[in-house]
């Protein structure tokens, strides 16, 4: 009953506050296509992210995210897995180079850790968002099965699945409005330093598409 209660929360949610994109995908592909798909995104940005220099953050995994969703690992942990290694064949060499060289390097590394900096905000982001969509999830099912069971029905589930949804579609918001925040501020630190602004936008479009495969595998699971 708690898994039916989730799924219509998550449906509903979507069906009110996602968009027509999500809704088609979930009718295309199954939740292991999708699942596939999300992964295949995240991949493909931690990739061009390599592009812009030693970035020594990842993304989540999917099955991290459902973790952090489920209430298994707090965003805090979450976010110690996220760490990688700095490749050797990056270490910048300036002991031999000009002065134009070293110059070059160096401003190189102010903009790879702005990005660094940067990415790191918006995965915490991801992640405290998770954690907040789980606990309204687990919140909304508790308060289904806490009514009297001559109570639990159609009527009342809905109800209280509609007293969610306003908390629901009030994250999703800051949640974004936070993403545009650290979005703008990096492209301006990125100005700063001469940096090359086409990361902005492959970061925003990497959450958008994020947003939608997300929302198509729950509607998918659960409808």
């Amino acid at each position: 009953m708690a898994l039916i209660i989730l799924g219509c929360f998550l449906t509903l949610c979507y069906w009110q506050y996602g968009n027509l994109k999500s809704w088609f995908l979930s009718a295309k592909y199954s939740d292991v296509e999708l699942t596939e798909q999300i992964q295949a995104n995240k991949d493909k940005v931690d990739d061009l992210l390599k592009q812009y220099g030693g970035t020594t953050i990842r993304d989540f995994t999917f099955a991290e995210e459902e973790q952090i969703r489920k209430g298994e690992i707090t965003p805090d942990e979450a976010m110690i897995l996220l760490t990688v290694p700095q490749s050797a064949d990056h270490v910048l060499d300036t002991g031999n180079g000009s002065k134009d060289d070293a110059k070059t390097s160096e401003l190189q590394k102010q903009q790879e850790a702005v990005i660094g900096r940067h990415i790191a905000t918006l995965y915490g982001l991801k992640s405290d968002y998770l954690a907040k969509l789980g606990k309204l999830e687990r919140e909304t099912a508790a308060a289904y099965q806490a009514l009297p069971k001559e109570e639990q029905n159609a009527f009342a589930k809905d109800k209280i699945v509609a007293g969610s949804l306003a908390k629901a579609a009030a994250l999703e918001n800051s949640c974004d409005r936070q993403v545009d925040e650290v979005l703008a501020a990096l492209q301006k630190d990125l100005q700063a330093y001469d940096g090359d602004p086409a990361i902005v936008q492959i970061l925003k479009e990497a959450y958008k598409n994020e947003k939608s495969l997300k929302k198509a595998y729950y509607l998918q699971r659960f409808q």
